[in-house]
């Protein structure tokens, strides 16, 4: 599990399995699997944005953004 996902679920009040017995690692995989959707779900709002400005010009905010949305997917080990 990525360290700030594991961070945020206890931040959450959630209480993570120390052991990887089945349960366990199926809750952890749960985890964050929907952490994951969610950070994808939040990079496809930018997406979209990124569709409304002029891709050719690649302006600054263009640029910009793309560079965040790879710096938030390498931040929460999320793969394009």
């Amino acid at each position: 599990m990525n360290e700030r996902i594991q961070q945020l679920a206890e931040q959450a009040g959630i209480k993570l399995p120390d052991s990887l017995e089945y349960n366990g690692h199926v809750y952890r995989n749960s985890i964050e699997r929907f952490a994951r959707l969610i950070v994808d779900d939040s990079i496809g709002v930018l997406i979209d944005y990124l569709e409304e400005i002029d891709k050719e010009q690649k302006t600054p905010s263009f640029i910009g953004m793309s560079m965040t949305i790879n710096r938030i997917r390498e931040h929460f080990g999320v793969e394009a």
